[in-house]
């Protein structure tokens, strides 16, 4: 069996010392990122680099501010993760749904039906390049859910003033 630090072994020689992890220490999503795009970079030219750092660096900041998100969206909107399961997740006799995870491509989500509970991905149109693009996906992806509700003659769930 190969450890997920195993495959990310030839990358660190590319690896710039800040962002070197010790090797007891299982890498997180975005250092793989950072490698791929520095062992990239480093054919095309130094001048590249920077830029292309920034953007790893982006991604990673995406799923670290994605927890503050989520937390937000299970507590102040479950009607809006319910739409989304019922509209987009394919599930429309979820009885409640619970964002679980926010990262580049799009959501995941738990929904509960009568037959139990469902695992849903959605993706967003476009990836995301940065973490300012959060909330905008959401509200896209929400008036996507609710346009496909409404054609579905289901009514979707509106927001409470």
């Amino acid at each position: 069996a190969t450890r997920l630090g195993d495959s990310v072994a030839p990358f660190r020689a590319v690896r710039s010392r800040r962002f070197r992890k010790p090797d007891h220490e299982e890498p997180r999503v975005g250092d793989r990122a950072l490698c791929v795009v520095q062992r990239t970079d480093r054919r095309l030219g130094k001048s590249r680099l920077a830029a292309s750092q920034a953007i790893a660096v982006e991604l990673i900041h995406i799923e670290a501010v994605s927890a503050d998100v989520i937390a937000h969206m299970n507590e102040d909107h479950p009607d809006a993760n319910l739409d989304y399961a019922r509209g987009l997740g394919g599930c429309p006799a979820a009885t409640s749904a619970t964002l679980l995870k926010i990262n580049r491509s799009g959501i995941l989500l738990q929904a509960t039906t009568s037959d139990g509970v469902k695992i849903i991905t959605i993706k967003f149109q476009e990836p995301l390049k940065s973490q300012d693009q959060i909330r905008p996906g959401l509200i896209n992806l929400l008036t996507e859910a609710r346009k496909s509700l409404k054609s579905a003659n289901q009514s979707p769930h509106q927001e409470k003033s």
